[in-house]
């Protein structure tokens, strides 16, 4: 593959003149979720600058018009806005503050932090941005409008939901099974019934199939359990049903399951 290393981006969309019209964006981390958003960005015309740790997911995005930089600071520097979209607070923290992070961004750059690191690193990241004259937004994939952790928060209460809604999923199968139930049929019967929520009968149907292909790893499912319940306690809330799976989704992963489909519990139940 032909690879486009970093170079002095101007982009103009269709109907403009003025290349100085559309901003360069910094996209860091082009993963599973984050590559195909950086390359609806550089396929709409925007000049789109991209890095990941593991290089070949940024250089896949060189088709797309996208230019590839070695590290953080390189995409940054002169960028309009940097959006990060990695695993965790401790890799977005990395990839901010380490050698050649991206607060070689000049003061007043927007840096849209898009990936899921609980409410701890958001308020030690917004802190980063703040220090360094960066505009922090807290805009995780299923966040919220609000001041900065408020997206956060709401992100942690759905992928809460979205564990819990798993787990009662992998637990319903086997206990159809062992009760001597066709779990398919169960499943079939769940979806002609408001109980069927249709995330919970399409994983259903992936466990029956034992696909596990990932669509949402089980490490990242895990991480955001583990930021809930550790958000939870410091709250004061309860989060009953996700502590009790905390236990088996980490034996799940430790099996080595960590990189296939959270439904991979399935195996485990």
């Amino acid at each position: 593959m032909t690879t486009t290393r970093s170079r002095p981006v101007t982009a103009t969309p269709p109907g403009h003149g003025d290349p100085a019209a559309t901003p360069v964006i910094a996209f860091l981390g082009t993963g599973r979720m984050g590559g195909p958003m950086a390359a609806t960005l550089a396929r709409g015309g925007f000049g789109v600058r991209v890095w990941n740790r593991t290089i070949s997911r940024a250089e896949a995005l060189a088709t797309d018009g996208a230019v590839v930089a070695s590290n953080p600071a390189e995409a940054a520097r002169g960028a309009s806005v940097v959006i990060t979209m990695l695993a965790d607070g401790p890799a977005t923290g990395q990839a901010a503050a380490g050698p050649d992070g991206l607060l070689a961004a000049a003061p007043g750059t927007i840096w849209v932090q898009m990936g899921t690191v609980g409410a701890d690193w958001t308020a030690r990241l917004a802190g980063i941005a703040r220090a360094h004259g960066l505009v922090f937004v807290d805009a995780p994939v299923s966040g919220s409008e609000g001041p900065a952790g408020h997206g956060t928060r709401a992100k942690l209460v759905l992928n809460n939901w979205l564990a819990d809604l798993t787990e009662t999923t992998a637990e319903t199968l086997s206990f159809a099974r062992r009760l001597n139930l066709d779990p398919a049929k169960i499943v079939d019967l769940l979806q002609l019934t408001p109980l069927g929520a249709p995330y919970a009968v399409q994983k259903a149907r992936s466990m029956l199939a034992g696909d596990f292909s990932p669509a949402f790893a089980l490490k990242h499912a895990l991480k955001d359990a583990e930021l809930a319940a550790q958000a939870a306690q410091a709250s004061g809330a309860t989060l009953t049903l996700t502590s009790a799976l905390l236990p088996r989704w980490r034996e799940a992963a430790a099996s080595g399951h960590a990189n296939d489909d959270l439904s991979a519990v399935y195996l485990f139940s």
